[in-house]
């Protein structure tokens, strides 16, 4: 029984808490909006105390940064923040290097702290131009000086992250990462990366909610992929698993994978969630037949903007 407890707490801290939702209004499946403070709070409070003790956040996620740093709640968890989007307009690649460490020194006073375990550079297209390397210089010094445990990337693609590791010795990268977007463990990244000691965080677990939607209600422009939306649903529940379960268990059962961020809204998705990734891992009879090849599909960057 003291093993089945173990097991079940070190999947519990495999499970970083996502924000964006707590800054911005954020999610195809999201109709409620952006949390109070107060709800913030509770969510931070029931978290810690089943075992979570990481935040993800962003200098571009609104309010949230702020918001972490206003609540007490948060001071017990470490926190991954990420570097401000990219300003193609900013003439010259000194003055964009510059922007990015000033935002930084922004974001370490909005989140009330003089460091923070991981710094990911938001948009891989910074470290991809002319001033990268000077720029990952810049980022390394943070590290040195202790501000930064862990420097990283946030990418979209396999392609982009086949480029950076050619270029520069990543300590940590997030990608999307679910049943129907299974492109970085089909290029093998996940090995590579668990080899070469790089931290993994992926995201998108529930593909902005579309995997816990019901069948049938999907939005048209994903109607395509409905057929298989709707044979993942009816596999997962006749293994008796719920589908937040089935969609955490898909990605936890990876041992590349460190941290799988998702973002509650209520207290009571904390408890299901929770509850959820202590259930089991989900055994696909075929994870090929739910890999979907078709980026407009998986990719919410092409999802037409909510209204």
């Amino acid at each position: 029984m003291s093993g089945e407890v173990d097991i079940g707490a070190n999947r519990i801290g495999r499970i970083g808490l996502g924000t964006v939702q707590w800054g911005l209004d954020y999610g195809v499946a999201n109709d409620s909006g952006r949390p109070s403070g107060d709800v913030v709070k509770d969510i931070l409070r029931n978290a810690w105390q089943v075992g979570a003790n990481l935040l993800d956040t962003a200098a571009a996620y609104g309010e949230a940064e702020e918001l972490i740093g206003g609540l007490r709640q948060a001071d017990a968890f470490e926190v991954v923040t990420k570097t401000l989007p990219y300003y193609p307009e900013v003439a010259g690649g000194r003055a964009r290097i510059e922007l990015v460490i000033e935002g930084f020194e922004r974001s370490l006073s909005r989140l009330r702290r003089d460091r923070v375990y991981g710094l990911l550079v938001h948009h891989c297209d910074e470290l991809l131009a002319a001033h990268g390397p000077e720029l990952w210089s810049r980022l390394a010094r943070l590290k040195d000086e202790g501000r930064v445990r862990r420097v990283g990337v946030s990418v979209y693609t396999p392609e982009q992250l086949e480029r950076l590791l050619a270029s520069f010795p990543i300590d940590m990268v997030q990608f999307p990462f679910n049943v129907f977007d299974q492109r970085f463990l089909r290029t093998g990244f996940f090995d590579r990366l668990h080899r070469a000691g790089v931290e993994v965080h992926v995201r998108s677990a529930f593909l902005q909610g579309v995997a816990l939607m019901p069948e049938g209600a999907l939005p048209p422009y994903l109607s395509e992929l409905a057929p298989i939306h709707a044979d993942w649903r009816r596999e997962t529940a006749a293994t008796g698993m719920s589908f937040v379960g089935g969609a955490l268990g898909f990605c936890l059962q990876h041992p590349a994978v460190s941290r799988v961020i998702v973002g509650c809204d209520t207290v009571e998705q904390v408890g299901m969630l929770f509850k959820a990734a202590v259930e089991g891992y989900l055994e696909l009879s075929d994870i090929d037949r739910f890999d979907v090849r078709d980026p407009n599909l998986i990719d919410p960057r092409k999802w037409p903007p909510r209204s």
